[in-house]
Order: structure tokens, then C-alpha cells, then sequence
């Protein structure tokens, strides 16, 4: 099999790793594969090709903040891709991201369609469904139910900061995205799988693959760190997020603190600079940290991983979490109560910073079993989710 992917990024981030995890997996099995990405290559020696420079896609952001326009812009790189599609001839094509100012996706799926060439699409979020935004639960937006108009999002990201041009970019995507004769969708989580139903790509299957991780690096860790942190006895909650913004929670951890009883420390992680020296003195902040095997030992340290996310597609620091033996509670927010069981966790109604308090309390009075919390995430080992993919790819090349 021939099979080309297309990302935002690669290597790097999470949904670069994915591609260069399902990459490999393709090339260990005897196949041959090609990545195309906007930005951000994580150093993957894998056979790899930019879509566009640093400089197009800075026009390409100012398009987008003047004109929402996102994704309608890269003619020119977007044309050099198809080229060197041409070249590669893909049985199949498996996109990721096509959000992140560096593809035009009407040129894209004209492409795919005059080809018939079958695709395979992983969904992260939910921009494809929606003419802005690539979440609409914090706001609570349905929308993209019906017909996309004056965005309440059109200042997040993809931000535009003059035009509103949602419902326009709504008939464009359906258009574009619903033109392939040959495409699955694949969902990490059953809660994005729902929203893809009810959207308008309704009429292609959908097939659940989680998303996931590498057990060999999250694993139950022992160090040093309770000490460099200065935390002696306290009972240790984590949270953590790449940024840790209000939608991911900031505001209920400082709430959170503020009302816990003695006796309990709270650890965050991906702070930014500005709220790193405004904090609470019962919190220690970090800004991030440098390693996956170094958030291991964090997940090791704590007693309950904190996950107050306000939308999320299908959170993998629950699972790595999990996979370091440490319970979790979240909030019921998209995907994230997805990857839990009654015996590694708890689900707090969304915004519920009462019922987030009592489910703390309650976990330290009858704490859950770290083995229980390492068996739910051996669900979730990345080289046998990768390996769920390699099915999809045979059943198109044999079927179409």
C-alpha cells in the first residue's frame, strides 16, 4: 500500500506524533508512506515533505485575522502539494489537521475527488464540521446543526478579527468535504463520533480509535520531585494542559485552592508567565515541563489527576494519568469522561466546582487502586490503536 498524510505538523505535538506513530507502523509492516505538514517538524526521520515556509503561513494567519478566511488561502503551495501527490500516487489519503494556515482545502478535496482516491480522516477536533471554530461546547454554539452564521467564536482561534464570514465558510466546507467517494472518519472519542453523526458528513462511516500512548514512558515512576518541591506530607492533586487557559479549567483550580481543607497541595502545569506570579500560595505553578518521561514522575507523584477541562475532544493526560497509576477526575466535558471507569475515576458534572471539591474529599477518603488505574490505560497502547489503521487501509485497497 501507498498511503499519504497530511498534517499540520510532524513529530511534534500530539497529532504529529500520531502520524509519525501511524507512519512507522506503515513502514514495519512493508508499505510505503509519505507526510506532508504546514510547520513544526519534530526532527522524525521519516520521509517528509513542507508544505509552504514560515512565510506563507504568517500570510496566511494575516488572511485569516482580516478576512476569515481560513483554509481558503495557499493556492500556490496547495497546487505543489497535488504535485507531489502526483508523484507519490497514494492508494489512500489520510488526513489529519488541514487547519493550521497552511493548505487550501478546496484545491485539496477537488483534487481527491477528480482522483477518486479514498480517504481516511482523523478528526482532532471539530473545525471540519463547523464554518469557524474548532470547539463549540464551551459556548454552548449548535450552529453547525443547521447553518453557521455570526460566529459568538470569531475572535478564538481561527481568529478573525474584522470580517465574520461563518456562514459562507460553512457552505464552502460542506461542499468540499462532503465530495470524496470513498472517506471514513475516525473519532478518538464516542462523544466526537456523535457530533460527526449529526453533522453533514453524516453520510460516511465512522470508525472509534482512541487515541493512544506510550506505556513504556508512562508508567509508575519513583523520584525526587516531592522533595525539590518542598511538599512533605500534603495530599497532592496535578493539573495539566499545554496552556492551562480558562477553558481548560484555571479559573475552578483557583477556586479549587481557595476552598480546600488543610492538608492538600495543588501542582499546575502549563501556566503562562503572567498567572505563574499571581498564583495562591497553596499552589506551585509550572510553566511546562520539558519531557514526556519528567510528566511521568509528576503523574507518579500525585495522588488524583485534576482535569476540570471546559470542551475537550478526548484528553490523553487522562490516560497518561492513568497509565502513571493516578485516578483522575474531570469534569463531564466532550471526550474526556471517555477513557474512565468507575474504578480509576470519578465525572463531575461540567462546572460543577462543589461537586469537584466533594469528589476530591471523597477520593482521599477511599482512594482508588493504582493498578486499576494502569490496567484501563493498557487499553490504550499507541503501536495497538496505530495498528487498527493498517485494517481500514487494506479493506480500501481490496474493496475499491
Amino acid at each position: 500500500m501507498r498511503v499519504a498524510f497530511i498534517n499540520s505538523v510532524c513529530g511534534y505535538g500530539s497529532t504529529g506524533r500520531i502520524v509519525v506513530d501511524q507512519y512507522n507502523s506503515l513502514i514495519q509492516n512493508g508499505h510505503a508512506a509519505f507526510v506532508a505538514y504546514g510547520r513544526k517538524e519534530g526532527g522524525a526521520d521519516i520521509n517528509s515533505w513542507r508544505i509552504g515556509s514560515r512565510l506563507s503561513t504568517i500570510i496566511s494567519i494575516a488572511q485569516t485575522r482580516f478576512f476569515d478566511t481560513h483554509g481558503l488561502n495557499n493556492r500556490r503551495n496547495t497546487k505543489k502539494l497535488l504535485k507531489q501527490l502526483d508523484s507519490f500516487r497514494p492508494d489512500v489519503i489520510h488526513l489529519h489537521n488541514i487547519h493550521g494556515y497552511y493548505v487550501n482545502y478546496r484545491l485539496l478535496f477537488k483534487y481527491i475527488s477528480e482522483k477518486h482516491i479514498p480517504v481516511v480522516w482523523n478528526f482532532h477536533d471539530c473545525w471540519a464540521m463547523t464554518g469557524h471554530c474548532s470547539h463549540f461546547e464551551y459556548v454552548g454554539c449548535d450552529k453547525w446543526l443547521t447553518q453557521c452564521s455570526r460566529c459568538p467564536q470569531k475572535g478564538e482561534y481561527p481568529a478573525s478579527f474584522l470580517l465574520d464570514r461563518s456562514r459562507k465558510n460553512y457552505i464552502l466546507k460542506k461542499a468540499a468535504f462532503t465530495s470524496p467517494e470513498k472517506m471514513t472518519l475516525i473519532a478518538p472519542s464516542a462523544w466526537l463520533a456523535s457530533v460527526a453523526a449529526r453533522s453533514y458528513l453524516s453520510k460516511y462511516p465512522r470508525v472509534e480509535i482512541p487515541t493512544g500512548i506510550n506505556l513504556e514512558i508512562f508508567t509508575p515512576t519513583k523520584s525526587d520531585l516531592k522533595e525539590k518541591l518542598g511538599i512533605t506530607d500534603e495530599y497532592i492533586l496535578l493539573g495539566a494542559a499545554s496552556t492551562l487557559s480558562d477553558r481548560k479549567g484555571y479559573y475552578d483550580f483557583i477556586w479549587l485552592a481557595e476552598h480546600l481543607p488543610e492538608g492538600y497541595k495543588l501542582v499546575l502545569v502549563g501556566l503562562e508567565t503572567h498567572r505563574l506570579n499571581s498564583l495562591p500560595k497553596s499552589i506551585i505553578g509550572l510553566s511546562r515541563v520539558g519531557s514526556a518521561s519528567e510528566m511521568a514522575e509528576l503523574y507518579s507523584m500525585a495522588d488524583v489527576f485534576i482535569n476540570p477541562t471546559k470542551e475537550d475532544t478526548f484528553p490523553t493526560v487522562n490516560l497518561e494519568a492513568l497509565a502513571c497509576g493516578t485516578p483522575v477526575i474531570t469534569y463531564d466535558s466532550g471526550g474526556s469522561k471517555d477513557s474512565l471507569t468507575p474504578a480509576c475515576g470519578v465525572v463531575v458534572t461540567r462546572d460543577d466546582k462543589e461537586g469537584l471539591l466533594n469528589a476530591v474529599t471523597a477520593m482521599r477518603a477511599h482512594p482508588l487502586a493504582a493498578a486499576d488505574c494502569r490496567a484501563q490505560a493498557m487499553n490504550y497502547d499507541r503501536q495497538v490503536q496505530v495498528k487498527k489503521y493498517l485494517d481500514i487501509y487494506e479493506k480500501y485497497i481490496n474493496n475499491f
